[in-house]
């Protein structure tokens, strides 16, 4: 194997590291709120049950919504895209689908990452740790526009329901 192969194969980013194509902080941002968020919360019984609850309540709300939406990834051609909604549209058959993953709105990176944020501020009114999130919550929507996977207006809108989804559940949690 060549260097100039080793190198393709193994590419370092200033974002993280691509390993044959998969970008691994892509892959690890979410398990970061997630399990840290299970940690802060741990001795708090009721707060840590419903962030896991929401949390994943806010994956089905975000598959759902991209479902509505069907607004390709910007890294998608819009013509073939369209082509292919217009077949699926005709077809009507279950075999002829196209996977909520290749759907762009809202990004479901920012809805968690924004969800989690406030969901650990509003449970802990702690500064520290809601700087620390809000830092990983920023760098989340850099990835995700500089990797080309959303747009800002995309991102911007998965923010936005995330935070929706935590205050709403802070403002049930309070009654």
């Amino acid at each position: 194997m060549s260097n100039n192969v080793l190198i393709n194969v193994l590419r370092n980013d200033v974002l993280g590291i691509d390993i044959l194509g998969i970008d691994i902080l892509d892959n690890i941002i979410l398990f970061i709120f997630f399990f840290l968020s299970v940690y802060l919360l741990y001795d708090k019984t009721r707060l840590l049950l419903l962030f896991i609850f929401c949390y994943f309540l806010n994956m089905i709300i975000n598959i759902i919504l991209k479902g509505i939406f069907q607004q390709p990834r910007p890294n998608e051609d819009d013509r073939l895209f369209n082509l292919e909604l217009l077949n699926i549209q005709r077809s009507k058959t279950k075999e002829h689908t196209i996977s909520y993953e290749r759907y762009g709105m809202p990004s479901g990176h920012a809805q968690l990452a924004f969800f989690s944020t406030f969901y650990i501020y509003f449970a802990l009114k702690d500064n520290i740790w809601t700087i620390i999130y809000s830092l990983l919550s920023i760098f989340t929507l850099y990835q995700r526009v500089s990797y080309n996977y959303h747009t800002i207006f995309q991102v911007i809108i998965g923010s936005i329901i995330g935070m929706m989804c935590s205050f709403l559940l802070h403002s049930y949690h309070q009654i």
